[in-house]
């Protein structure tokens, strides 16, 4: 299942890795996808050290928290893991990073966010509609264990359900063709934490 998954990541290619940036109170986006974890680090790196330019800048240099993290094994990573992340926080606002290791054989990503908390990517899809039938099922599982509520996936698009009233939005366009941005967003922002889900295609 997991074939040549043993070798060295640094520099071997082995399927793909993803970058995925969320930006506090802004959209989430898929920024690139590697088919080595050297160069998607690389990448990432580089966004960490502009937005520290422009911390510093702007406020000073001691305006800001910078954090980088790997995996402690990426020999032993499975497939939609995350291999690493990356943080920054200046001024009260946030920016965060993730590379992921996935099954390119599988277009389409199911990505979740809670904010000040992890990000992960769900799983991978064949198709958009799967995809946007998971995250469906998603966000009403996160609604109904918030408000003892039993909404049904179906009622994430249907106008008439009631869920928006508890802080559900759903935006979809699954021939979108912005690249990095999401085909589906959905977010549930009824307290703390907010829930974000994006459904991007590769």
């Amino acid at each position: 299942m997991m074939k040549n998954i043993r070798k060295k990541l640094q520099g071997e290619v082995i399927r793909t890795f993803v970058i995925i940036k969320v930006e506090h109170y802004g959209p989430m986006n898929l920024v690139s996808a590697h088919n080595t974890f050297k160069s998607a680090l690389t990448e990432m790196k580089e966004a960490v050290a502009k937005k520290i330019d422009s911390a510093k800048a702007a406020h000073g240099e001691d305006s800001y928290h910078a954090e980088i993290r790997t995996a402690n094994d990426l020999n032993s990573l499975s497939y939609n893991m995350l291999a690493a992340s990356a943080s920054i926080d200046c001024d009260e606002e946030s920016t965060d990073w993730g590379i992921f290791y996935i099954d390119d054989k599988l277009k389409f990503l199911l990505v979740k966010n809670i904010e000040y908390g992890p990000m992960s990517v769900l799983n991978t899809f064949d198709s958009f509609d799967r995809a946007y039938q998971a995250l469906k099922e998603n966000v009403v599982k996160e609604v109904n264990a918030t408000h003892c509520m039993d909404f049904v996936a179906d009622d994430v698009d249907d106008k008439n359900s009631g869920i928006d009233e508890y802080g559900v939005f759903v935006s979809s366009n699954k021939y979108s063709t912005d690249k990095g941005a999401p085909l589906s967003y959905a977010s549930f922002c009824e307290g703390t934490p907010v829930y974000d889900w994006a459904i991007f295609t590769l």
